[in-house]
């Protein structure tokens, strides 16, 4: 069966152990922990999961509702925050041997990271797809007897000099 690529907050619950519902009830716990009322429901859950931005102050209830610091998020972190998630996720997956999805996970984490400007994020995750490559990859092509011809003759004009 083919895995369906999430994003990082459905990551993140998921590998807590966690339903939709009780994250659910997790963010509206923290809220009603300030004297406030949050309304959180599922839709608005799947929003955030496609992208759309919590509000600052859902920011911290998510955060705490996953058992993080809420002293720790800032709404301009929200895209660096969604690049981390999306970087271990990626590196799970490639442990996991699906190339494929950490890739994508690696390309959306690039994503966030340029929108929140961060650039040591991005750059880091350009290193992770440059250097996450299958061994396979790295296995010479052998087709048409390629390497040796190149072993017999010289490919470069220095070569073909001192050859003569």
């Amino acid at each position: 069966m083919e895995e369906t690529t999430r994003h990082p907050l459905a990551l993140a619950r998921l590998a807590l152990g966690m339903t939709m519902d009780e994250l659910v009830s997790g963010i509206r716990a923290a809220a009603a922990r300030r004297g406030l009322r949050s309304g959180t429901d599922e839709a608005r859950v799947r929003k955030w999961q496609r992208g759309v931005e919590p509000s600052e102050e859902s920011q911290i209830y998510i955060a705490e509702a996953l058992g993080w610091p809420a002293d720790i998020v800032r709404a301009a972190d929200w895209p660096t925050l969604a690049a981390s998630l999306s970087q271990t996720v990626a590196w799970d997956r490639f442990d996991l041997g699906r190339h494929t999805h950490a890739s994508q996970y690696w390309i959306a984490g690039l994503h966030n990271a340029h929108e929140a400007g961060d650039h040591d994020m991005g750059a880091g995750l350009l290193g992770d797809l440059a250097c996450a490559r299958p061994v396979s990859d790295l296995v010479p092509v052998r087709s048409a007897g390629v390497e040796s011809k190149s072993l017999v003759r010289p490919l470069h004009l220095a070569g073909l000099t001192a050859a003569a």
